[in-house]
């Protein structure tokens, strides 16, 4: 079975998340974890004891079957459930030697319990802020990331927020405070692809979209690579500021939300005007950018 559980770019792509990324959003509520279940935790455990063994070697695959049909049926077909306590069996297995195959267990049950994209983001929203511990926050991101990461190049990621941005669009034109962490999480994962996204769900134009796009191939290196004046003399930094301003004035939270964001990305972006508008929006999410940020003069 061990071959059964097969290379597919889902996995490859987790495999490389677990690898290279670690999470870190902005908050929005209290502290919010997941609550461990001592019989679950004991048959998660001895399930991934049963997957390593059949890793390594002494277990067969009829082994690691009847291990997840124990722990299927404890979990009495909630899947949602168990999804969260192996979130936190991956994030708390003590044995060193057992701690790899608890996330590989984490990134093929994904797989195995055929969640849906709505089910994975049913179960990772609650967690996605930084008040929830690390351990529980990493894996959590784990989940959705076979929903946004198309490939990664050269160290590059390349992110399709669509169905993040379709399901925020969907709720209201001031996305509700149930979905902040959602709209925050992905403006850190890649902002200029969460605006695009949240530009076509909400029926941009064409002629609105090339011209956030033509933003973006001036600001976007500015986050990826930091900034550099002087050493790249050919950005026009009058343009990157008028861009800035110009968004920041725009009638949709998203649109200023980009603008937000950079400025908490990128410190010699920041100027007084800027930030003393963004700091006083109505958008729970961009004040939040701006809570560490001041003027100058203040």
């Amino acid at each position: 079975m061990a071959e059964a559980f097969g290379a597919t770019v889902m996995k490859s792509q987790l495999i490389m998340f677990f690898a290279a990324a670690a999470c870190s959003v902005s908050a929005f509520a209290q502290e919010v974890t997941i609550e461990p279940d001592a019989a679950m935790q004991a048959q998660i455990g001895e399930f991934v004891e049963v997957f390593a063994a059949a890793k390594k070697g002494p277990a067969g695959e009829r082994d690691v079957q009847l291990a997840l049909e124990r722990l299927l049926a404890a979990a009495n077909g909630d899947r949602k459930f168990l999804m969260l306590q192996t979130i936190y069996s991956a994030g708390h297995t003590e044995d060193p030697d057992l701690r790899l195959y608890a996330k590989f267990v984490f990134i093929y049950f994904i797989e195995w319990l055929a969640l849906s994209d709505e089910e994975c983001l049913e179960i990772a929203l609650p967690y996605l802020t930084n008040r929830t511990p690390y351990s529980v926050r990493y894996f959590t991101r784990g989940i959705l990331v076979h929903i946004y990461l198309i490939e990664v190049v050269d160290s590059t990621d390349t992110y399709d927020f669509s169905f993040f941005a379709n399901r925020i669009a969907n709720q209201s034109d001031q996305a509700p405070r149930a979905l902040d962490n959602l709209i925050d999480f992905i403006y850190y994962e890649g902002p200029g692809e969460a605006v695009l996204a949240l530009m076509r769900a909400h029926g941009a134009s064409s002629g609105e979209i090339v011209g956030m796009e033509e933003a973006e191939k001036w600001l976007g290196p500015m986050y990826r690579r930091g900034f550099r004046t002087g050493r790249d003399p050919e950005w026009d930094l009058d343009r990157i500021m008028g861009y800035l301003d110009t968004y920041s004035q725009s009638e949709h939270w998203w649109e200023r939300l980009y603008v937000a964001t950079m400025l908490g990305k990128v410190r010699k972006l920041r100027t007084d005007p800027v930030i003393r508008r963004l700091k006083s929006d109505q958008h729970p999410v961009i004040r939040g950018k701006l809570t560490r940020i001041r003027p100058k003069d203040e």
